[in-house]
């Protein structure tokens, strides 16, 4: 997110990138994903369905 700001997480994200044991690190990425979740001010839409109309006359290659 632009403009994320919050200190916990940014010291957990600088934690996980020199922490070398995976069980350690996955701890320390998994509490900065609940921080993250948390404060997500909404859900971004990554993809959208599109209904176009189309007339079946003029086109024979269109699958529904």
């Amino acid at each position: 997110m632009d403009g994320y700001n919050n200190p916990e997480y940014d010291k957990l994200a600088r934690q996980q990138r020199v922490t070398m044991n995976p069980e350690e690190r996955r701890k320390i990425v998994f509490k900065a994903q609940e921080i993250f979740a948390r404060d997500q001010p909404e859900t971004p839409v990554v993809h959208n369905n599109y209904i176009h109309a189309y007339n079946s006359a003029d086109f024979d290659s269109v699958v529904p």
